[in-house]
């Protein structure tokens, strides 16, 4: 077992002792709260008739019970369902003999009391359970380990949640079908991490909302502009890529907006990499000939193959405010630009943005999860395994939440080895860190407790404590910082642990949503 942490230390409420009016006496006439033998002897005479070892009313027997053992931490499970019971006022029960009001209530200020001091004498923290990393807590945990910021819910499916809450031990459980696929994102997660330059291309599609007004400006796009979508997209490699756009149809098959001419720009990071104009009179008479045709012609004229440089890249989609096409009707201004869908008339839509890539000749490149991953470069053969052991070393670091376990650093080289065997450097890394990513000390919490005697409470380490702290703040890894005062055994030290939590909260992540949106 385990002690409280300071900060999730559950408040023991010490009940003291109370008097209670006398039934029937005077104002000021108190009757003392009841003691053992007073309760022993209300026990005996209200409840051990029908919970006795002939009638176990509700399959309770209380004939037997000696009350002064809830002092000493016994019977705990009895003595919370007799003070529920009768602060209810179901104990005893309508219509049997029952005490006064005023003795039931220094009966159950008796036993609460009890309970309290015998939490404080005897503490029982509870068993550390094993707890799976949630999908939130995976994405995160992949960022800060390896500056890669993923969409784990392209990887992993959602957790199951009880009482509100989708981290709760027992309902975060791991069937032969989650293993898999927390297997198959490893492989996916370090190889773009690395930059692997045998990813085969892949499509990703990003698509806007149809209920999502767009006759306005969209922040982080730049000024000027109206509608569209600013996707956060990461780019695996340098290479080619084609980027897709398509805009919305009516039900009846009429693109929307094509009465008057709409300047389109597509930009990467803020630069302009494709310029078109949608509608006019040209588009328009063609659609009503044709619409299906017109249609994807105009969506093919909005698409464009471009050179892009490998990491995380801002892919701006608008349309450029054009003053004759400005909208005067304003009868209605609080209703959805798109809330009509028979409607082609007005500003012309974003339904989606599909990236595919890459293509043709590509590289690494320069991302942040490299630099995040490759702490030193090799300039000879023989300076490999030594860079790679530092490499891996402070992975496991970060990823285990612990001190390298000598026995954790050798199965992780051998996989290196493997991957080297096959390939290069950067080959062996990969497989190194797919290896870490599905280890179990990844993706499960785990406190290792160390009680001298079985059943003893035995304190929490500075490591666990660090990694509580980091999951409870920041529902992420804890970072070297944190593990270098828990590697110094300050944690516990109030103050060092005091400031270690405003660091924390300082920090953004401490006020980061649940969600990793691609879409703003």
């Amino acid at each position: 077992m385990r002690a409280r942490t300071p900060f999730l230390a559950a408040t023991v409420w010490i009940a003291s002792a109370m008097t209670v009016p006398a039934a029937g006496g005077q104002g000021g006439t108190s009757t003392p709260a009841a003691g053992p033998l007073d309760s022993q002897a209300l026990v005996t005479r209200y409840c051990a008739t029908c919970h006795s070892r002939s009638g176990q009313a509700g399959g309770l027997r209380l004939d037997a019970l000696d009350v002064s053992r809830f002092g000493a931490g016994e019977d705990a499970e009895v003595g919370e369902l007799i003070i529920r019971r009768v602060r209810a006022g179901a104990m005893p029960p309508r219509g049997a003999p029952r005490p006064d009001a005023a003795t039931l209530e220094a009966f159950a200020a008796w036993l609460e009391g009890e309970r309290a001091n015998a939490e404080r004498l005897h503490p029982h923290p509870g068993r550390p359970r094993l707890r799976r990393l949630n999908r939130v807590e995976y994405g995160n945990a992949v960022r800060d380990l390896l500056g890669l910021s993923i969409d784990p819910a392209a990887l992993v499916p959602p957790d199951n949640a009880a009482f509100g809450f989708d981290n709760i031990s027992d309902v975060l459980g791991l069937s032969p079908t989650l293993q898999e696929r927390y297997l198959a994102a490893a492989d996916r997660v370090s190889a773009l991490a690395v930059g692997d330059g045998t990813l085969e291309p892949e499509a990703h599609t990003y698509t806007i909302r149809q209920d999502v007004s767009q006759d306005r400006h969209i922040d982080g796009l730049p000024l000027g502009t109206l509608g569209g979508a600013l996707i956060r997209h990461t780019f695996p490699l340098d290479g080619e890529y084609d980027l897709q756009v398509k805009l919305y149809r009516s039900n009846l098959g009429m693109m929307r907006g094509l009465q008057l001419a709409h300047p389109f720009e597509l930009a990467i990071d803020g630069r302009p990499v494709r310029a078109a104009t949608v509608g006019g009179p040209a588009d328009l008479d063609a659609a009503f000939e044709r619409p299906t045709e017109t249609g994807d012609a105009i969506d093919a004229r909005l698409s464009a193959r471009v050179r892009v440089a490998a990491g995380p890249r801002e892919v701006g989609v608008t349309f450029a405010e054009a003053a004759p096409s400005l909208d005067t009707v304003r009868l209605r201004p609080f209703l959805k630009s798109a809330q009509d869908t028979l409607d082609w008339t007005g500003r012309p839509h974003i339904q989606s943005l599909t990236i595919k890539g890459p293509f043709g000749p590509r590289s690494a490149g320069d991302t942040p999860s490299r630099e995040a991953i490759f702490v030193c470069r090799p300039a000879q053969t023989s300076a490999e395994t030594p860079c790679a052991t530092r490499i891996v070393s402070r992975l496991l670091r970060r990823a285990y939440r612990q001190e390298v376990d000598r026995a954790d650093l050798a199965r992780a080289m051998r996989m290196y080895q493997a991957g080297r065997a096959d390939g290069a450097f950067d080959t062996g890394i990969q497989r190194a860190i797919q290896f870490i990513l599905a280890s179990p000390k990844f993706i499960f919490r785990v406190e290792r407790t160390t009680a001298a005697v079985p059943g003893a409470v035995s304190p929490l380490s500075d490591l666990d404590l660090a990694s509580q702290l980091s999951f409870f703040l920041w529902s992420s890894l804890p970072d070297d910082a944190l593990l270098d005062a828990a590697g110094r055994g300050s944690l516990h030290e109030p103050r060092a642990f005091e400031a270690q939590i405003r660091r924390l909260l300082a920090d953004r992540r401490s006020s980061a949503c649940g969600c990793i949106p691609t879409i703003c």
